[in-house]
């Protein structure tokens, strides 16, 4: 069963390259066809027309990530009062639409495994139930250290927000930087306009140069997309792992794409707490993955479980389990603490 769930994660992760490259395909047509418009008849693009070539060309890039919210500013996602997030451009709902469907997996791995190794009393328990924290089987905020994913900050202090900000503006300025230099050396529109689609379009062969501009205008964008989606999925595994009073570890997994060798290498088949587990994805690109590690004394945990359980719900604390999967999903994207939520997107 394992082994079917990673499946489907590494299938939402061909479909969201899928998507990402539909969308960049988009944008080379737009450019190129920009890009023959402005040239003479002799199939020359004066230098006059740079700047106005640049500014048309990037402000498209730019609503290729971002788009008015519902405050009429600018950015990848609008966030309502209640936690909701709605992405509002074509790369924030490609990203989006993937980091659902990876955390969907992962949840609905956690319920499945839940349903099998659970008494029926206490699946009925946790169908409303509430998950755990160190030094107890249960706590009644399973959510209280975690972020979704769009407010959650990297270690460089950036929401998702910022880096998919960042990511639009380093874009931009690598088809500028392109523009600025064929038209410079005097290259033809039709030279040009076939290195912009390899320039812009992934999977194709890339343009080997060392201009400042690199090799690859989708290669940031791409980049994202892949380790929000994959660190997305590690923080969804963990809290429904947390959900299930007989998850005692998690154990780190190598993809089978790793390449050797990094730091995942060091990590891979270690046994950790769920306070002690390494930052995932290590990496960018990082493919690597979680198993549940099943507590052995799941007959002394019963009955401490119940009368948890029982408590908490006397105390109105109940929190949805992976039993109740749309719930759970929910909780992960809207967050625990909503408050914080539109101050955090920009």
């Amino acid at each position: 069963m394992a082994t079917s769930y990673r499946s489907r994660h590494l299938r939402v992760m061909r479909d969201n390259e899928r998507r990402m490259s539909a969308l960049f395909a988009g944008l080379a047509q737009y450019a190129i066809a920009r890009l023959l418009r402005a040239a003479d008849a002799e199939g020359v693009i004066p230098r006059s027309a740079t700047y106005e070539l640049q500014r048309d060309i990037g402000d498209h890039v730019m609503r290729l990530f971002l788009a008015r919210d519902g405050r009429g500013q600018y950015a990848p996602f609008q966030v309502l009062p209640d936690g909701t997030v709605f992405p509002t451009a074509p790369y924030s709902r490609a990203l989006w639409q993937g980091i659902t469907e990876a955390m969907r997996i992962q949840v609905e791995q956690a319920a499945a495994l839940m349903e099998r190794r659970l008494p029926a009393d206490l699946k009925a328990l946790l169908r409303g139930g509430i998950a755990r924290e160190q030094g107890s089987v249960f706590t009644p905020n399973p959510l209280a250290a975690y972020d979704p994913p769009h407010l959650w900050v990297d270690p460089n202090g950036y929401t998702l927000s910022d880096r998919i900000w960042s990511t639009a503006g380093n874009t931009r300025r690598k088809i500028d930087a392109m523009l600025e230099d064929g038209i410079r050396k005097g290259r033809s529109s039709t030279a040009m306009a076939k290195d912009l689609e390899r320039f812009l379009a992934p999977g194709r062969q890339l343009v080997r140069t060392k201009a400042p501009y690199g090799t690859d205008a989708s290669y940031d964008a791409m980049r994202l997309a892949r380790t929000e989606i994959s660190r997305a999925a590690a923080q969804a595994h963990e809290v429904a792992a947390r959900a299930n009073p007989f998850v005692e570890k998690l154990r780190w997994k190598l993809s089978p794409q790793h390449p050797c060798c990094d730091v995942c290498d060091s990590y891979a088949d270690k046994e950790y707490g769920f306070d002690d587990f390494p930052t995932q994805p290590a990496h960018p690109h990082c493919m690597c993955y979680q198993e549940s590690v099943m507590a052995d004394n799941m007959r002394e945990i019963l009955d401490e479980a119940r009368d948890e359980i029982r408590a908490a719900r006397a105390a109105a604390q109940q929190i949805a389990t992976p039993l109740l999967v749309d719930q759970f999903i929910e909780q992960l994207l809207r967050g625990a603490i909503v408050t914080r939520a539109l101050g955090a997107i920009a």
